[in-house]
């Protein structure tokens, strides 16, 4: 699965440690689940960049492959599945959103609705809104919100 197992094994690092703690401190719990929500979308827009990128390089042509690398290292305005569907996909083709929309079939609603609870509480986080989401949901929800971007990644591979 990509790199999205690093996701996990800190997911993972940030739970021992919280169970190791002699006291529940749910400020400190919320802190470091906001971190995460942040680090964890940063690494799937990376991810997802990385990508297109590999894509671009695949064809051969170097010119198009700079331009198109340029062209992935803007900011991803959102990582909304429905914003990535249409900021992304749509532009290599309408069997890229087929693919992509059969394999979200295939996951789920459980999975889709992790990834989305990652994206909107990551968006909330940024934007100095409170979640009410906790890090017990966070480690809840990591594994098939990587199930989500991997399906993407494969979708975009060359």
């Amino acid at each position: 699965m990509y790199q999205l197992d690093e996701i996990s094994k800190l997911v993972d690092r940030c739970d021992a440690f919280l169970k190791g703690q002699k006291i529940t401190n749910p400020e400190i719990e919320n802190i470091m689940t906001c971190y995460l929500l942040v680090h964890i979308c940063g690494e799937y827009e990376k991810l997802i960049k990385s990508s297109i990128v590999e894509r671009a390089t695949s064809v051969g042509d170097d010119d198009l492959a700079k331009y198109l690398s340029t062209k992935a290292f803007r900011p991803i305005r959102s990582l909304f599945l429905s914003e990535l569907t249409d900021n992304i996909l749509k532009n290599f083709g309408q069997s890229y959103v087929d693919s992509f929309e059969l394999k979200k079939k295939t996951l789920g609603d459980k999975a889709i609705t992790s990834y989305s609870n990652i994206v909107t509480n990551r968006h909330r986080t940024a934007h100095g809104q409170p979640i009410n989401y906790t890090f017990k949901d966070l480690v809840a929800s990591t594994e098939d919100s990587n199930h989500v971007v991997n399906a993407l990644l494969e979708v975009l591979a060359p």
